[in-house]
């Protein structure tokens, strides 16, 4: 009987001869044991939940860690904050405090609405004034330039001196200073149209003046104690027996 072939294990563990032939069938692994569903459930070792908040017993947050929620409508509102010489009206303050109280805003929301409210009143009720103040100085910048007017509009002009002569003919002084100050009120006094046409007026009424008497004309006139004048002393006023009298 011949001597079996010498065997040699291979890495894998399989038994071949010198020629290569499998003596043996490689050794089979050993059966593996499914996992038990203790060895599957792991532990978190961290979480990126937010830890639920606890309560104490008074309601306080036990977990100071945890957000917290903004602050809404207190309870009463307090005064609102308003620049001096500006007064919010009654009615408008309770409208206002029952709509920030419906959207439940917080006291420093209200006041930065109410300084909005505050800052666009002021804005509309200074635009007409701005406006009037602007039209009048158009009206003087072109009365200045007015040929008719132009250098007579200064103070003891020729314009503002008539103007007031008429004024004070009038006879009545406290009718002239009301009507000065309602020019000055209303601005009309500024415009040039109202100025030429009161100018004219007034030239009007103050054409002339005084004339100082210097006696009675010798050709009109004559002295009391003079004889009646005749035809023929008006004729031929230097005949002798006329030039005396």
């Amino acid at each position: 009987m011949a001597d079996p072939a010498p065997v040699t294990t291979d890495p894998a563990g399989v038994s071949r001869t010198t020629t290569g032939e499998i003596t043996a069938p490689p050794p089979s692994s050993p059966p593996t044991t499914p996992p038990t569903p203790a060895e599957t459930t792991k532990s978190p070792t961290s979480s990126t939940e937010p830890a639920p908040v606890k309560e104490g017993e008074d309601g306080s947050l036990l977990n100071k860690d945890a957000p917290k929620e903004a602050t809404g409508a207190p309870k009463e509102y307090t005064d609102w904050k308003v620049p001096e010489g500006f007064e919010l009206d009654p009615e408008i303050k309770t409208e206002a405090n029952a709509l920030f109280k419906e959207a439940n805003l917080s006291q420093e929301f209200g006041q930065k609405l109410v300084d909005f409210y505050v800052a666009k009143t002021r804005e509309a009720l200074n635009a007409p004034f701005e406006a009037y103040q602007e039209t009048r100085k158009e009206w003087r910048a072109a009365a200045e330039t007015d040929p008719d007017l132009r250098g007579k509009l200064g103070p003891g002009g020729e314009v503002l001196t008539t103007v007031a002569r008429a004024l004070d003919s009038l006879g009545d002084p406290k009718l002239a200073s009301d009507f000065r100050m309602a020019m000055d009120t209303t601005g009309v006094g500024d415009h040039p149209a109202f100025i030429k046409a009161f100018y004219r007026f007034a030239q009007k009424l103050t054409e002339g003046s005084h004339v100082a008497g210097r006696g009675p004309s010798e050709f009109g006139q004559q002295r009391p104690t003079a004889p009646a004048r005749t035809p023929a002393t008006d004729l031929w006023p230097n005949l002798p027996s006329t030039s005396k009298g």
